[in-house]
């Protein structure tokens, strides 16, 4: 009886253990799933953050002259949104890019290694001049003069309005 006894407390400690190890597991994958939720939300809230607007808000602001605005909403490519405009009589296309995009990934690294990209368009390869600011891709026809407009996109970064109204506030 007292081995029984034994045993039987034995397998309660050790289902005990168990469940308790099991709690834990399911603790962790909670915690995950809850970090990917987070991180996916603040992706997503960030994705709304610096849109092409502000690029071309930027750009004013620099003094950049452009004409030919339009808004492009029609890509073979993971942009999730567009503007063509001239400078200096050279077309300029501004993208916001979808930077998890495997194909995208490839463009951009070919424009931050060699200011160029390849696209199809037609069944025709060309290549064209390309300027990666993180997830903006500039390009432009490959023989352009476009120094001053590139360094202008190079050091655009976003900047929340609401950062700089605390700003005001906070210094007065």
């Amino acid at each position: 009886m007292k081995k029984l006894s034994k045993l039987a407390l034995s397998s309660l400690l050790l289902f005990s253990m168990a469940g308790c190890s099991m709690g834990k597991d399911a603790e962790d994958d909670a915690e995950k799933a809850k970090d990917k939720v987070e991180d996916k939300t603040k992706e997503t809230v960030d994705d709304t953050k610096g849109t092409v607007d502000d690029v071309m808000s930027y750009f004013k602001e620099q003094g950049v002259t452009y004409n030919n605005d339009q808004t492009l909403d029609e890509f073979d490519f993971a942009a999730k949104e567009g503007r063509s405009f001239t400078v200096d009589n050279q077309n300029v296309y501004v993208y916001r890019v979808d930077s998890t995009d495997e194909n995208m990934q490839k463009l951009i690294n070919q424009a931050s290694s060699h200011n160029m990209i390849t696209a199809n368009q037609d069944g025709v390869e060309n290549q064209y001049g390309a300027t990666v600011n993180g997830n903006y891709l500039m390009v432009y026809d490959k023989d352009a003069q476009l120094d001053e407009l590139i360094k202008y996109f190079k050091g655009y970064k976003y900047k929340d309005p609401s950062d700089a109204k605390n700003a005001t506030t906070d210094a007065s």
